[in-house]
């Protein structure tokens, strides 16, 4: 209540009407107007508890949409892999049966030991992307190989 007998409310507004109720009415109970802001603090509060809630779900949205997203290209990149290394593998089966002649070993041994390393670590499916180098290296080998 101001110097001249008006509420302050907010920024929005900068004085009301005269009141004439005080905060505490006669008889020692609350007033309406103190009930009101109360009411509207409360449901200023469950605004911003449901905003949160909704922030919340549409993170744990997003982190599932891009594990599945990273899950698809490992899963990609691993049957294009596979593909390349069952093409190699025939194609040194149909040269020589001479295991000596074998093309690609030390990039197939490296992917090999990078993903035995992570799933024995026992990290999160996305831990995988960090063997792309030595899967892009095998990949290039296999083409090369393929190519000859």
């Amino acid at each position: 209540v101001g110097l001249s007998g008006t509420t302050t409310m907010g920024s929005s507004q900068s004085a009301a009407a005269p009141t004439s109720q005080p905060a505490v009415d006669a008889s020692g109970g609350v007033s309406d107007e103190a009930m009101l802001d109360a009411a509207r603090q409360a449901q200023l509060e469950n605004l911003k508890l449901g905003l949160v809630m909704e922030v919340q779900g549409q993170r744990a949205k997003v982190q599932q949409d891009l594990t599945d997203f990273l899950k698809g290209l490992e899963d990609k990149k691993a049957t294009e892999v596979s593909a390349q290394l069952a093409r190699l593998q025939e194609q040194q089966s149909v040269g020589s049966h001479n295991a000596a002649t074998r093309l690609c070993v030390e990039q197939e041994e490296a992917v090999r030991k990078c993903y035995q390393e992570v799933a024995a670590a026992k990290k999160a499916p996305s831990s995988f992307l960090g063997c792309r180098e030595v899967v892009e290296a095998y990949a290039e080998c296999a083409k090369s190989a393929v190519k000859a």
